[in-house]
Formats: structure tokens, C-alpha cells, sequence
């Protein structure tokens, strides 16, 4: 199968998450996705979904009221289907004979073939509906179940705006205005890093996964023409989020205020630094150690 397009890997992305593609349509798609962030993170989501709900449900028998439902509906359209065909082999005399009546006849099993199948239809719909609404009520999805992983949507976010400029929440240049403004409105005593040939833009305050949110800090490199995007958590909050998790090598490496640990994500770096009781997240097109090295608290130097 030649390379895929978006619509394309739109239109087979529910038979790959249902393993209903064939070998070549599952290669190509995830050969897609590598260089589509926001096609891999919709991928990865659904996977998401389907394994929690997979987890929580089991396949079980229909009750005996649906089977006698469906038994009782495929019996009574071929009884009328039935009757309706012998009337339709009326000789040609009995036919003009008996035109009206026949007629008359015809019309009301037709009305009460459509009611049926209206009843029918509606009975699914209800049926589904309510099937679905208890499946979501009952597996808390989006919940605990499904995993976040804080790297990965740290650049979902970078990507998912191009690693473009995100109108503030609270716009301002002041590192310590900022730090003011989190400590006023959310409670929230945080260190806002300067950033070496880069002018700060303002807070971003906005939800990092459903449910949960946290500041962005944002920077722009006029003479790159680069954006680059902080993410700060307070970690006391953090760890009560039981599905968003860190990456496990970040956390057992960070031990000093001028500690880093850079995690690669579909080619693009992500660092994560810890100061007091906030963990950072960075992510920007720097690569992982040059962007550390204009954080300058971090303190390091590219070798």
C-alpha cells in the first residue's frame, strides 16, 4: 500500500484500532502517523478509550428479552413478507376482480410492516443509547482509567499549535509580575525562569488534560522567530492526578535544583527540571540540551 494521505488515515484509523485491517493498511497507517502528531495523539486516545473500556467490560450474552426482541421482529417481516407474496400471485382474474379490496389489504400490511420496522428502530436506538450513557457513566471515561503521560502531552500542546504564539490569560513581561499573579489568583508560589535571548510573553491557564490545569509559561525568540512553551506543575496537586504520570528515569535523575532530564518524543525533545515543589515540563524545535542551556537557572552549558 503506497504512502497515505490524512483522509485517508482518517477513514482506516477505526479499522486499525479494531484490528480489522489488513497487514499492509495497519503498516501504512502507523507509517502515517509518525509524521502526523495530531493524527498519532487521536490514534493513541482512542487506544486509550478501548483499552479502558475493555478492561471494565467483558463480552457477555445478550439478555433473552433482546434475543426474543430480534427472533420475534425477523418473524413477523417474514410472515408478512410471506403473505404479501401470495397475494401478489393472485391470478390475473382474481386480481381485477377483487382490485379494491386487495388494494385495501395491501396497504394495511405495508402500514404495518413500516410500524414495525419504526418500532424497530426506535427500540435499538433506546436500546444503544442507553447502553452507551451506562458504559460511560459507569467507566468514568475520560477518568482514571486512562493514562496521561506528562512528556508526551507536553508536546501535543507544542504541536498541536504549531509551536505558535497562544493569546495569554494573563499577559505581562515581569517574571516577578507573573509570579505575583500566581500567587494572588491561584495560589500558586512558583518560580517563572528566565530564558536567555528570549522575552517572556504572559501565563497560559488552560486545561493540560480533561480536568486538570496548570500554568504555561510562553517565550518568544524575536531573532529565531521561535516560540518556546514552559509548562509548571505543583506537585502536591500533580500526584493527586493518579493518570497523569511522569516519566520514571526524569523523576529518579532530578535531584538538585540543576538537575534536567530531556525525553524524546516523536523526534522533538521535551525537559523536565524540579525546583522547590514545582516540576517543569520545556518543550520547543530546540534540541533538548540547547534549550536547558538558555534556561539559566539550570546552570548548564552545551559541551
Amino acid at each position: 500500500m503506497s504512502d497515505l494521505t490524512k483522509d485517508e488515515a482518517l477513514k482506516i484509523l477505526t479499522l486499525v484500532i479494531d484490528d480489522e485491517a489488513s497487514p499492509r493498511e495497519e503498516s501504512a497507517f502507523l507509517n502515517y502517523i509518525e509524521s502526523d502528531p495530531e493524527m498519532n495523539a487521536h490514534y493513541r486516545s482512542l487506544l486509550s478509550v478501548k483499552k479502558a473500556l475493555k478492561q471494565k467490560y467483558q463480552k457477555q450474552e445478550a439478555p433473552s428479552s433482546l434475543r426474543y426482541f430480534v427472533v420475534n421482529k425477523i418473524y413477523t417481516d417474514k410472515v408478512l413478507s410471506s403473505e404479501y407474496s401470495a397475494k401478489q400471485g393472485l391470478s390475473s382474474n382474481n386480481r381485477s376482480e377483487n382490485t379494491d379490496g386487495i388494494s385495501s389489504k395491501m396497504k394495511t400490511r405495508q402500514n404495518i410492516t413500516a410500524y414495525f420496522r419504526y418500532i424497530s428502530a426506535a427500540a435499538a436506538i433506546l436500546f444503544f443509547s442507553f447502553l452507551i450513557f451506562e458504559l460511560l457513566d459507569r467507566s468514568g471515561v475520560p477518568g482514571e482509567n486512562i493514562q496521561y503521560q506528562l512528556e508526551e502531552y507536553a508536546y501535543n500542546h507544542f504541536e498541536n499549535h504549531n509551536g505558535s504564539f497562544i493569546e495569554p490569560t494573563f499577559r505581562t513581561a515581569s517574571l516577578t509580575t507573573a509570579e505575583n499573579y500566581l500567587n494572588e489568583f491561584h495560589s500558586l508560589k512558583m518560580t517563572v525562569p528566565p530564558v536567555r535571548s528570549a522575552d517572556f510573553s504572559g501565563i497560559v491557564v488552560s486545561e493540560f488534560i480533561p480536568g486538570y490545569q496548570t500554568p504555561l509559561f510562553e517565550y518568544y525568540q524575536e531573532e529565531l522567530n521561535q516560540y518556546i512553551y514552559i509548562f509548571a506543575f505543583y506537585i502536591p496537586d500533580l500526584e493527586n492526578v493518579k493518570n497523569l504520570v511522569r516519566d520514571s528515569i526524569a523523576i529518579e535523575s532530578i535531584n538538585s535544583d540543576t538537575d534536567f532530564h530531556v525525553t524524546e518524543i516523536s523526534g522533538k525533545h521535551v525537559v523536565s527540571w524540579k525546583w522547590d515543589d514545582n516540576w517543569y515540563a520545556a518543550v520547543s524545535n530546540h534540541n533538548g540540551y540547547e534549550l536547558a542551556s538558555i534556561i539559566e537557572p539550570l546552570n548548564y552549558t552545551v559541551e
